[in-house]
């Protein structure tokens, strides 16, 4: 059942109480996390008691789930638990107990991504408009979740510069968040926090999670919140005694989202005693391997090199230079696109991904992304039925139908977000099947939304054919920017649609995947230039960095770095030790 495993995988498999498990790219982590995870199920006894396995993306359950199933013959089933952190918060304490520190009557109501669009606010002044974009820290004070920009300009300090009195806009969004947490409503981020407040005000709570979950497995444990680890170390504390933590702190890509690689390294620390290195690389060439090594923070623990398939292969990972014009790209790809012929790559979407930082490399490369908003604050169905009819024409069904069902939920009530809860009051409202019927008739009458399409005369269509079937809605812009076209206003899912024989992608969203070959673009600087990042700090210390870590370790035989210039090249060279 378990033949797969190395010998280190295997030790894993029999390790019980605390202990990390510190994973190296390639090292088949999730694969051995369900291969433990399975373990423990053939082994189970308890009928009501199960075991919580936690990951921080779908994508990363799912291959759990499907290990488990397809290599393991385990199918996952009450009373054990397989999800993401916010799932397994959501469901055992932030929605059943959020009344009790919310000060709400009823259970709290999910708002904003990823549950939809929040659109909060009645004018452009409104401070209703930004109950998505602010949480809570650890200490209970506002944090932007996100660069939005504010009508006032940018999230402001709590404390005014006289250092005693509280800044007038912190103060009025404080009291804006905490309206609306009094009426139940509540984001991700909010959840998480008050999830928290529940666990160090009723203890009892946390003392039911570690009876109910006598064991945890937590993957990607490097992605955790300092809000998240302390909701963890409660339940360990109320006496939870089997807990594996599975991670690489030099992969840690999610700041942005609050997460604290540091943490990890604490628990690493805490409980070295009883904790692994997972030191083989299945995914890359012992050559791709050294690179990897000398960027990260393992220490005097080398990567090894572990499939016979590619460990021995001799491509040498090599750093350019390219000129930062649509021009200077194209002929980059070129080079690698002939690099990757020399070596017998075929060049697909399969075998080939090109990676950058941020989206806005590639979008500026093919498209001219708009860079100011046309939708208005009183219309919050807007956007979503003109996203949704722009994914629905490229085929795209499902997303494009969740967007116009958001839009229409909003317009017909007349109501500026979306809730799980009002949308299940609609469809009860309105009959499943009448209000399926319904959505595909309006899909069907708005018209066609392809790149080119401009969005003012889009708009002015739509509004004929709303207004010809008796609905009392309208769709608003602002006209000065009637002209944008539908590829600069959605340019992301302009870019997924666009046909091309590699995988271009962020960083992000390939993290965890294997290619034959990989090119990386690297601009001069992001928040810092890179030549001062890699001078002056460690990976641990620098999440671009790390993002480029996790870069240059996807590839198992070809790894091609770009850079702007010289002076980078040599810079990058001397820290992998590229000749």
């Amino acid at each position: 059942m378990f033949s797969k495993l190395s010998d280190k995988q295997r030790e894993v498999l029999g390790k019980t109480g605390k202990f990390v498990v510190r994973a190296c790219p390639g090292s088949g982590k999730t694969y051995c996390v369900s291969a433990k995870f399975s373990k423990l199920i053939s082994e189970w006894t308890e009928e009501y008691k199960g075991i919580a396995t936690i990951s921080f993306t779908n994508t990363a359950w799912q291959e759990i789930r499907d290990n488990c199933i397809k290599d393991f013959d385990t199918h996952i089933s009450y009373p054990h638990f397989l999800g993401t952190i916010d799932s397994f918060i959501n469901q055992y304490i932030f929605l059943p107990f959020g009344h009790l520190v919310l000060g709400c009557e009823k259970r709290p109501i999910m708002v904003g991504e990823p549950y939809g669009i929040w659109n909060g606010g009645a004018y452009e002044r409104d401070y209703n408009r930004y109950f998505d974009k602010v949480s809570y820290k650890i200490d209970g004070d506002l944090c932007p979740k996100n660069d939005a920009q504010y009508f006032f300009g940018g999230f402001p300090n709590k404390i005014n510069a006289n250092g005693k009195t509280v800044n007038g806009h912190y103060e009025k969004l404080q009291k804006m968040k905490k309206d609306f947490n009094e009426k139940g409503f509540a984001t991700q981020a909010d959840a998480n926090y008050f999830a928290l407040k529940i666990l160090e005000q009723y203890p009892k709570i946390a003392r039911s999670l570690a009876l109910r979950f006598p064991v945890f497995i937590i993957d990607e444990a490097q992605d955790t919140t300092e809000i998240q680890m302390q909701i963890i170390d409660i339940i360990v504390k109320s006496g939870l005694e089997n807990i594996m933590i599975v991670g690489d702190p030099d992969q840690a890509i999610f700041e942005w989202n609050d997460a604290k690689p540091s943490l990890f390294i604490e628990k690493e620390q805490d409980w070295k005693n009883n904790s692994i290195i997972l030191d083989e690389s299945w995914r890359s060439s012992q050559k791709i391997c050294d690179v990897v090594y000398n960027f990260s923070s393992l220490g005097e623990r080398k990567i090894i090199a572990t499939n016979k398939k590619v460990k021995d292969c001799d491509i040498c990972p090599e750093i350019w230079t390219y000129e930062e014009t649509i021009t200077g790209k194209k002929s980059t790809l070129n080079s690698f696109k002939n690099k990757c012929k020399e070596y017998g790559i075929e060049f697909n979407p399969k075998n080939v991904a090109v990676l950058f930082r941020s989206k806005s490399f590639f979008t500026q490369a093919i498209s001219n992304p708009n860079r100011e908003s046309p939708w208005l604050v009183g219309s919050p169905f807007t956007r979503d039925f003109a996203l949704g009819k722009f994914l629905y024409d490229r085929n795209d069904f499902i997303r494009g139908m969740k967007y116009i069902e958001r839009g229409f939920l909003k317009a017909t009530q007349n109501i500026s977000y979306f809730s799980e809860e009002n949308f299940n009051m609609f469809v009860e409202e309105r009959g499943f099947s009448n209000l399926r019927k319904e959505l595909y008739k309006f899909v069907k009458l708005l018209p066609k939304a392809v790149s080119a399409t401009r969005l003012g005369a889009w708009i002015a269509e739509a509004n004929l054919v709303i207004s010809s079937k008796n609905y009392e809605f309208e769709l608003k812009i602002n006209q000065n920017l009637k002209e944008a076209q539908f590829s600069q206003l959605f340019p992301q899912e302009h870019i997924d649609s666009v046909p091309t024989d590699y995988r271009p992608s962020t960083i992000h969203k390939v993290k965890g995947e294997t290619f034959e070959a990989v090119l990386v673009f690297l601009k001069k600087k992001v928040m810092k230039s890179y030549k001062t990042m890699l001078a002056n700090s460690k990976i641990s210390e620098e999440e671009e960095l790390r993002n480029v870590y996790v870069a240059i370790s996807r590839p198992s035989r070809l790894l091609v770095i770009a850079v702007p210039d010289e002076e980078n090249k040599n810079c990058w060279a001397e820290k992998l030790k590229i000749s």
